[in-house]
């Protein structure tokens, strides 16, 4: 008699235990491809609304620029409200609404603008002017854009005031 046994090699398929380790690898590469999908849809999302905001902003500088540059400058102080507002009450009939669509519309977009003469000591209080711009959006995660403008007054309108000025004190 033969004492060794023999055994008998099986070509019918996979094991449970095979299967079920494929199926676990198989769900933890499903939760990581999905995981990094979500994060790109968000990335995407929010690299859009900071691309609108930049150009709410480009708007909104070109206007201010556009006002000081026909002899209506702007008075210091502080505007807020929407965008669109903003540009309204620079230039009004200049702003056009963006297209109507989700991303836009979520961010719900709010600006503030504010003018400051902004002096250069022992030259002139009133060298150029300051215009800070402050773009903000979003409820859970407020994200804000912000810029700064420096518009210099013409050198001979500087020395014309403070001539001018010199000689109402005396």
């Amino acid at each position: 008699m033969d004492l060794r046994r023999k055994e008998k090699v099986s070509d019918q398929g996979f094991t449970f235990l095979e299967v079920m380790i494929a199926l676990a690898v198989l769900a933890v590469a499903l939760t990581i491809i999905l995981g990094l999908q979500s994060a790109l849809v968000s990335r995407t999302v929010l690299e859009r609304q900071q691309r609108e905001a930049m150009n709410f902003a480009r708007e909104i500088f070109s206007a201010v620029e556009a006002r000081e540059a026909s002899g209506d400058p702007l008075d210091t102080g502080s505007y807020s409200g929407r965008p669109g507002d903003i540009m309204d009450g620079l230039l009004p009939g200049s702003f056009t609404q963006p297209k109507d669509d989700a991303v836009t519309l979520a961010a719900d977009y709010q600006a503030e603008l504010i003018v400051e003469y902004w002096g250069i000591p022992n030259v002139a209080e009133k060298a150029m002017k300051r215009v800070e711009l402050r773009i903000s959006w979003g409820e859970r995660a407020p994200e804000t854009l912000q810029l700064v403008l420096f518009i210099p007054f013409d050198e001979d309108e500087v020395t014309d005031e403070e001539d001018l000025g010199e000689g109402d004190g005396e």
